[in-house]
């Protein structure tokens, strides 16, 4: 029988079963093809998510190795093939692009950052969160007018919570700045949002956790954040963003054009997708089972 060979589609629960696939694929002289879990316009279908990321994506990396021993310049071009995989999981482009296929972060970038006013040139700093004193937004404003750069454009998600006080504040404190702000309003495209930013702000004067820093590192989205309260759960200083004072606007001037040079940005991608891994729902619930059973056991000891 020809033309037959072995094909995988790799998600959570069949990551672990890739190179002994291959193996038995190998030993029986077949052809082995790999896939990502991913959703697709052909299919319907956009709600396939890969949750542990950096397991698959070690998977992967072992079917890399794994190829690269043999003497085939085709298993080499698949190997190739698979790295390209593990940059797609990340958010990143494959080295083999396929435009057939979108997921939640998948989008066409430049056309939906057209739709938000922004030029291919501009440097989009995003901040997701109600319009109010307490996130903050004049730092950011105020930082960017020392910037003094008109490619730097302030996207601001969310609206005001009581009254347009604070939005009426804001606009007329970037127009006598002379800085770029477009207000966004409420949203529910955040995801895609998050994709077309270049550098995510939650400059909050106090924030339990800061859901929005967590989402804009799971696009791979550098944050700079306030040194204050949750947020410095998961920005790490150098690694996922930086940390500033939340009244310092120099120090956000600093960090944002650090942040500005795209490969500096591309380094820090991987290690915050990685970091927004930790707080997925899955992790959070065995953490609120594990508290529960160890207050439970407590108190059976008392009794």
């Amino acid at each position: 029988m020809k033309d037959v060979g072995f094909g995988m589609t790799v998600q959570d629960k069949n990551a672990p079963d890739l190179v002994p696939l291959y193996k038995i694929s190998d030993e029986m002289g077949m052809e082995f093809a790999t896939a990502s879990l991913h959703n697709s316009f052909y299919f319907v279908e956009a709600k396939n998510i890969i949750h542990d990321r950096p397991m698959v994506a070690k998977n992967f990396e072992n079917l890399v190795n794994e190829l690269l021993r043999s003497n085939s310049p085709k298993k080499w071009f698949r190997a190739y093939f698979n790295h390209g995989l593990i940059n797609y999981i990340y958010g990143q482009k494959r080295l083999l692009p396929c435009d057939m296929s979108f997921d939640e972060c998948q989008i066409d970038r430049d056309r939906y950052r057209e739709s938000l006013g922004l030029s291919e040139s501009d440097i989009a700093i995003l901040e997701v969160g109600e319009l109010s004193t307490r996130k903050n937004h004049k730092v950011i404003i105020e930082a960017l007018s020392k910037i003094n750069d008109k490619h730097y454009v302030f996207l601001i998600c969310g609206k005001a919570m009581s009254n347009s006080g604070t939005y009426d504040f804001l606009k007329k404190y970037a127009e006598e700045k002379n800085v770029r702000v477009i207000f966004l309003g409420f949203r529910k495209d955040i995801p895609e949002i998050n994709r077309c930013a270049d550098i995510a702000v939650l400059p909050s004067l106090r924030e339990g956790l800061g859901l929005a820093g967590i989402e804009a590192l799971a696009s791979g989205v550098p944050v700079i954040g306030s040194d204050v309260q949750g947020i410095k759960d998961y920005v790490i200083d150098g690694k996922t963003g930086y940390l500033c004072s939340p009244r310092d606007a120099d120090a956000f001037a600093d960090k944002i054009q650090l942040l500005s040079d795209k490969e500096a940005r591309f380094l820090m991608r991987k290690a915050c997708v990685e970091k927004a891994e930790e707080f997925r729902l899955d992790i959070s619930h065995q953490q609120m089972k594990n508290i529960y059973k160890n207050l439970l056991r407590e108190q059976e000891k008392v009794k």
